[in-house]
């Protein structure tokens, strides 16, 4: 065991163990802080985090508004996350509105959550299969991944074989109310 020098040289094995992994570096969120107004546009192919106020349009691939982060104009993104306010239009693959946010305007998206305590004054709508925004999530599905596969491990979702819950009257009762389903 300790007796003979292994020659590691010519080893696969080992060989394959050495190589160096390239990963790709996380990137800092631009932060626009507590205290700071700006009066414009910014466009991100990053993660945005807004804690201040902004009077603009904003785009990123990530937005993250604080507690006390406003927002006075439309936002496009992959992912929002909302604890304060925003007043204009979203449009997202994800939205998540914290239990203190609040939106001012309509929200287009492709998952919606929404915690107890947010307030919502607008229209919400899903993305259609034709918006870019969504074909873009197709793409950056893992391999053998179908967008619109059957959701599994939620009671009652469509393609699930769970049953709805016995107090929700189960899917029968729900067909019953809405036969053109």
């Amino acid at each position: 065991m300790f007796s003979k020098a292994r020659n590691t040289k010519n080893d696969p094995i080992i060989e394959k163990q050495i190589q160096p992994t390239r990963s790709k570096p996380a990137s800092m969120p631009s932060i626009v802080s507590a205290g700071l107004q700006i009066n414009g546009n910014m466009v991100s192919d990053g993660d945005i985090q807004i804690e201040g106020t902004i009077e603009g349009d904003l785009k990123s691939r990530t937005l993250i508004i604080g507690a006390e982060g406003l927002v006075k104009g439309s936002i496009v993104a992959d992912e929002v996350t909302i604890n304060g306010m925003v007043e204009g239009k979203i449009k997202a693959k994800s939205v998540i509105l914290h239990e203190n946010s609040q939106v001012i305007g309509d929200i287009t998206h492709d998952l919606l959550t929404v915690l107890a305590g947010a307030r919502i004054e607008g229209s919400l709508k899903r993305l259609s299969k034709s918006d870019p925004i969504r074909s873009v999530q197709k793409d950056a599905l893992a391999p053998g991944v179908k967008p619109d596969a059957p959701i599994s491990g939620i009671k009652g979702a469509p393609g699930s074989k769970d049953p709805v819950a016995p107090a929700m009257g189960g899917p029968k009762a729900y067909v019953a109310k809405h036969p053109k389903i």
